[in-house]
């Protein structure tokens, strides 16, 4: 998708990060075998995004799948605090890429637009033009 991820100092931080404008995308992947349950891990998150050195724009968290509530869960999180929390599978995100790399190969676009991933709760492929 063309950028470049942060180096992150220490131990207590998501799996990623990346400059989105003047703040920060940030990432952790979930592998369980099971859907994830956003709330299980929503303290964890917080805490990320509230000691960022930045705004934290978005928060992917990347999964296998989610629980129905996750959705909800990540909307209430928008709405009390202002940072997005997008629930993508990695498979979403190896279509996106693929799909991005096709088209900037052909037509030279550039780096991926990353506000696209900007959606709160489920991250909705239709609304990514590609």
């Amino acid at each position: 998708m063309n950028h470049r991820p942060l180096t992150l100092l220490g131990s207590n931080h998501p799996d990623g990060a990346i400059s989105f404008r003047e703040e920060l995308i940030y990432w952790d992947n979930k592998s369980k075998e099971t859907p994830v349950n956003l709330k299980d891990h929503l303290r964890q998150f917080d805490e990320y995004i509230k000691t960022a050195e930045k705004k934290v724009a978005c928060f992917l968290v990347i999964g296998p799948d989610f629980t129905p509530e996750s959705s909800l869960v990540a909307m209430q999180y928008f709405v009390e605090n202002g940072t997005t929390l997008t629930l993508i599978t990695a498979g979403e995100l190896k279509e996106l890429a693929e799909r991005w790399k096709a088209k900037a190969g052909t037509q030279a676009e550039g780096a991926f637009p990353l506000g696209y991933l900007i959606q709160p709760g489920r991250f909705n492929r239709q609304l990514v033009p590609l």
